[in-house]
């Protein structure tokens, strides 16, 4: 099998270069590296994942494999907030599963309602926690608590421990697990 690096090449160049544009909006220098994103999805049961959210899609490393993994009848709804990298993601991602949504996180509920999806089985993100207002983080893991099944999870990393008291207010379940050098967490209702 020969692997075309040329996209990948090209992916970093756009996040990067977007990074550097605006680092609190995109907060890394380079797309989710194969093994975190394995470790990410290692959470997700792909043959009865029928709803997926994914919040701060980047240039798609996390979609594009959400799309190789799930099921044919899968909906995943994709938010980046940042235009640059939401038009890269209109230009490279093309499957009828997926919706590209230029918009926050804050609004999964709304965009659920819209496509008609009652619940997400599973919500990953790659958001930059550590720069968003308070209110803004709170509301982002509210709604996010909401919008899972019950036995639905959120999947998410970060390099530094997050507020796990905040997330034990919020969520019932919650795991942590080392992923070198970030942390990965799981947190359900």
């Amino acid at each position: 099998m020969i692997v075309d690096k040329s996209k990948n090449i090209n992916e970093t160049m756009v996040f990067f270069s977007t990074f550097l544009k605006n680092p609190k909006e995109v907060s890394a220098l380079i797309p989710t590296p194969k093994f975190l994103i394995d470790k990410l999805l290692e959470e997700i049961d792909f043959e009865n994942a029928k709803y997926i959210a994914e919040y701060g899609a980047g240039t798609g490393c996390i979609s594009a494999e959400l799309l190789k993994r799930a099921g044919k009848d899968a909906k995943i709804l994709c938010f980046e907030l940042n235009r640059t990298l939401f038009k890269y993601l209109k230009e490279t991602l093309n499957d009828d599963r997926l919706k590209i949504i230029g918009d926050s996180a804050e609004k999964a509920a709304e965009y659920a309602v819209n496509y008609e999806i009652p619940y997400f089985d599973y919500v990953i993100s790659t958001l930059p926690f550590t720069h968003l207002e308070p209110d803004t983080k709170t509301k982002i893991l509210v709604e996010t608590k909401k919008i899972l099944s019950n036995k639905g999870k959120f999947i998410f990393y970060k390099l530094f421990p997050l507020y796990e008291r905040n997330l034990r207010k919020i969520f019932s379940r919650t795991s942590m697990k080392f992923a070198s050098p970030c942390l990965v967490y799981v947190c359900g209702k």
